[in-house]
């Protein structure tokens, strides 16, 4: 499954926070791509352990993803 999300990311203090919308997912590195990359796996890992919950859809839909055949 592919799902966009827009990221965010700023520095505070020597990290870099990155952010990802609409699923309200944020991570942090040492540099910005450090920040991407973690977030990316936040973001992974979030929709695996909502699909193991039997939630991804509902957390999708409240995220504002539609599904589409």
């Amino acid at each position: 499954m592919d799902i966009d999300y827009v990221g965010q990311i700023w520095r505070d203090g020597p990290q870099f926070i990155a952010h990802a919308m609409p699923v309200e997912v944020a991570s942090c590195g040492a540099t910005p791509s450090a920040a991407c990359l973690a977030v990316d796996e936040a973001v992974r890992l979030f929709f695996q352990t909502a699909d193991a919950q039997g939630t991804l859809t509902e957390m999708l839909e409240d995220a504002g993803y539609h599904h589409s055949q």
